[in-house]
């Protein structure tokens, strides 16, 4: 080749640019934590529920345990007072006053449609106070049992049962108790009660 005086010599060839490094990966997410396995929140505001909810029932019991006392003393008043016997006065106005919790949970669980809580606590009741309330009291202390007792009283409760079966059965369709018969057995008490208070007063 011939080169001549004035001729430009050739531009060498930059060298290569090096390869840039691979990325590295991407970090992987931070792991889920577990659920908590302890005393969670929801726990916690049970717990306390359940707390206050003792607390209340154990303050009731007692408050309950002050008004008996109260009531029985009362009622013996009651009787001195108006001269009528004790027998009278536990038919009457011990047998509302200590009846008035059950009317009030009978009521209210009526309006919310739980017709077998209404009914259930007035059976229940009945036979709790027949065997485990007489029959505790004749274990403590030995009573004796006046013949009104077995001559009237007995015999109408037994009546009003028949009364109560007979209207809640349903023979032909499904058990209910409406209104006329809710009145009937209403009268049948209020009438037991007229009965007694005159009685009472007239034998006095």
């Amino acid at each position: 080749m011939i080169l001549w005086p004035n001729a430009t010599p050739p531009t060498p060839e930059p060298p290569p640019l090096p390869e840039a490094p691979p990325s590295a990966p991407d970090a992987p997410p931070p792991p889920t934590p577990a659920p908590p396995t302890g005393w969670s929140a929801r726990r916690i505001k049970a717990t306390a529920a359940n707390s206050i909810i003792g607390f209340i029932l154990g303050i009731g019991l007692v408050l309950l345990v002050l008004s008996s006392r109260m009531l029985v003393w009362g009622a013996v008043g009651i009787a001195a007072e108006l001269g009528v016997s004790n027998l009278v006065i536990g038919l009457t106005v011990v047998a509302v006053g200590t009846s008035l919790p059950e009317l009030a949970t009978s009521v209210v669980a009526t309006r919310k449609g739980e017709h077998d809580i209404a009914l259930g606590n007035v059976l229940g009741s009945n036979i709790f106070n027949t065997l485990i309330v007489v029959g505790l009291a004749g274990v403590i202390q030995p009573f004796a049992v006046q013949p009104e007792v077995f001559l009237r009283d007995i015999p109408v409760m037994a009546l009003l049962t028949v009364l109560l079966f007979i209207f809640g059965f349903g023979f032909s369709q499904q058990g209910r108790i409406n209104r006329v018969e809710g009145a009937v057995l209403l009268g049948c008490y209020i009438a037991y009660t007229v009965y007694l208070v005159l009685g009472s007063f007239q034998h006095g």
